[in-house]
């Protein structure tokens, strides 16, 4: 089954914008406040290497056991819970992700972020090489400053120009450094039926691989 390499949903995501806006706003304050500058800085690490770049975890991962790969539960709902610095400072990010039309439920969401002075850069890889399972998530960009690319298969990076967009997740993605606020939210959960086969062009029950 061939997917798109990436969908741009900005469309639906344009009766939230003033929400967006907020949120974005908001964001800034946070990021630029004492929390983000200090120890309690957590970093985006990819296959146990410390990229430099950080990220926050909106959600994070209850006790409830799962006979699941890591990359199988980051849509299920019942295996996340709002983490403790989301009640203390970031529930906006809840109720925007709560508010966006694509999921029937929400699971992990997570804030990956690189401020202006860092310019730091996420390395080329992929999420994941199963080759027969395609996760169900949105990138939102906030400011529209992240330079995302995801490379076709002939090797040429094409970047995403979307402020809301599902990629392949499978595929090299990277970012490269910008000299502004280099801010998304990954939310990932089980796409509403109608966003399903408009993402994928399919019904649920004609995936094929």
């Amino acid at each position: 089954m061939t997917l798109p390499l990436y969908v741009d949903l900005d469309k639906y995501l344009n009766a939230l914008d003033r929400d967006y806006i907020g949120c974005y706003k908001k964001l800034m304050r946070y990021l630029n406040s004492a929390y983000t500058k200090g120890s309690d800085r957590d970093w985006f690490y990819l296959k146990g290497i410390n990229t430099g770049v950080s990220k926050i975890r909106i959600t994070c991962r209850n006790n409830l056991v799962a006979n699941l790969p890591d990359n199988k539960i980051y849509g299920k709902k019942e295996y996340w819970e709002a983490s403790d610095i989301v009640n203390s400072h970031l529930e906006f990010l809840i109720r925007f992700s709560l508010s966006l039309p694509f999921f029937k439920e929400i699971g992990r969401v997570m804030l990956i972020f690189s401020l202006d002075e860092s310019k730091q850069e996420t390395p080329e890889h992929t999420d994941y090489d199963d080759a027969y399972y395609v996760q169900e998530f949105v990138l939102i960009r906030f400011g529209n400053n992240k330079r995302f690319y995801i490379k076709n298969t002939t090797g040429t990076k094409q970047y995403l120009k979307s402020k809301c967009s599902w990629f392949d997740a499978r595929l090299p993605h990277g970012t490269e450094g910008s000299a502004f606020p280099s801010i998304s939210l990954r939310v990932d959960g089980e796409f509403t039926d109608d966003f399903h086969q408009i993402i994928f062009r399919k019904k649920r029950d004609e995936m094929e691989f």
